[in-house]
């Protein structure tokens, strides 16, 4: 049905630019939270491209990428790979002490053990969490993608029934846009509180 391709096509989208975002925001956050030099050189960077209205650029993005399928996931992965990126920085440096660091790299830990041995498995679940806070602005994104520029998607189909004005077509598809979110949400929730409940206890 058209329900279902529509909401193929943007979920497909969603999750390579989401995902991408991710990856990048996890190791870009860990990576400047633990080199001063990093740190001192992106802090200021990083500030100023996650203050700016991803929305803006979406014409740029749109007269250099064209309507197709890259345009859409690269809007996506601005607007939520810095602000990843970003909350991991800060959470590395809350939850981590530098002590602990410091004696790993005593004991004989390369950095990339320090990385992937010390920091990683107690930044994962904060990392998820993250992830699942961008998932909405990510489709908001996404959706505002479609209406421009698409021949399918929640934004596109939703953008042709406003032009005939058809309210009995685009309540339904806000609905089923407000549940794929909620089920997202919860399902990531319920993830983390059953593999990190370590986690869950420090942030209640």
């Amino acid at each position: 049905s058209t329900v279902v391709t529509d909401t193929v096509a943007s979920l497909k989208r969603v999750v390579i630019g989401l995902g991408c975002a991710a990856v990048f925001g996890l190791v870009f956050g860990v990576n400047m939270a633990l080199f001063p030099g990093l740190q001192a050189l992106f802090t200021s960077f990083l500030t100023f491209i996650s203050i700016i209205p991803s929305l803006l650029l979406l014409p740029v993005l749109l007269i250099i990428f064209g309507v197709d399928e890259p345009s859409k996931v690269i809007i996506i992965f601005i607007g939520t790979s810095f602000l990843i990126g970003r909350d991991i920085d800060l959470s590395v440096q809350e939850m981590i002490p530098r002590e602990q660091i410091v004696k790993t790299l005593t004991l004989g830990a390369s950095t990339l053990q320090v990385v992937y041995l010390t920091v990683l498995p107690q930044i994962l679940p904060r990392w998820i969490d993250s992830t699942r806070l961008a998932f909405g602005p990510a489709l908001l994104f996404l959706i505002a993608a479609e209406m421009i520029a698409s021949s399918e998607g929640l934004g596109y189909r939703t953008s042709v029934m406003a032009r005939y004005l058809s309210m009995d077509g685009i309540i339904p598809y806000v609905l089923w846009v407000t549940l794929i979110v909620l089920i997202f949400d919860q399902s990531v929730r319920r993830l983390i509180r059953w593999r990190f409940p370590w986690y869950v206890a420090t942030i209640a």
